[in-house]
């Protein structure tokens, strides 16, 4: 038994390198082309396969360039969610096989921030932006933004490509909530003291795209804003 099982750990690097022989990476021209048979992609590990396939210009079946896989690396790398993007043909046991091998970035960044208005240190804002790409690995977009201080606001914007993959509708919608403090000499006089005005705005595109390079879209956009009062004076002023 020892005898068979040490037999078997001399035979174990041989096949594993008799495999590793069998793949072979294919030199090409400028004027030689490629019959892609398979599609092999690597190094995904949150990015959802369509994503990157959705780019690509070719399918199996169809014979590419250099020129083309050079153009598709470049749609792929594009996407802004890879930090290394490299297409490779090979041969295996008589299939032409085209490689994508990826490197994915870091997806999650929490930015601080601070801003100040009119250079007067009692009107600083300061909070969070925090940007999600490549949001549940399907190259969706997620950005929070959030701020205290002289003014509080929330921001939400969300964007997914592929909101209905089957009929490649795309959706992007955003949220602001903001109070605002009054800018109007006007309205602070008529009122007896500076206020703070609500602000709400949302809106929303849903849109589709036709191949790789049309898109067509319709916008939706909602605004409002409210006073803790009502100044009849100001309205007044406006109509005049």
């Amino acid at each position: 038994m020892f005898q068979s099982f040490f037999i078997l750990l001399l035979l174990l690097p041989l096949s594993v390198e008799i495999y590793s022989q069998s793949i072979d990476s294919v030199s090409m021209n400028a004027d030689s082309y490629f019959i892609v048979d398979t599609i092999q992609i690597i190094g995904n590990d949150i990015t959802e396969d369509f994503v990157i396939l959705d780019e690509l210009t070719f399918s199996q079946g169809d014979s590419v360039t250099t020129v083309e896989l050079d153009y598709n690396r470049e749609r792929i790398y594009s996407l802004g969610i890879f930090t290394s993007v490299k297409i490779i043909p090979l041969q295996s046991n008589q299939l032409n096989i085209i490689e994508i091998n990826v490197e994915e970035s870091w997806y999650i960044y929490p930015l601080p921030f601070a801003e100040l208005k009119d250079k007067d240190w009692d009107k600083i804002s300061f909070g969070i932006d925090l940007i999600i790409q490549n949001f549940r690995g399907r190259n969706e977009l997620l950005k929070l933004k959030g701020s205290l201080g002289f003014e509080k606001s929330l921001h939400i914007n969300y964007i997914n490509p592929n909101f209905i993959k089957d009929e490649n509708i795309y959706l992007r919608t955003s949220l602001l909530y903001r109070n605002v403090k009054n800018k109007s000499l006007t309205a602070e006089t008529l009122a007896g003291y500076d206020f703070e005005q609500k602000n709400i705005a949302a809106d929303l595109t849903i849109g589709k795209r036709f191949g790789l390079f049309h898109r067509v879209g319709i916008s939706l956009r909602f605004d409002y804003i409210e006073t803790p009062f009502l100044l009849k004076e100001l309205m007044h002023l406006t109509h005049e």
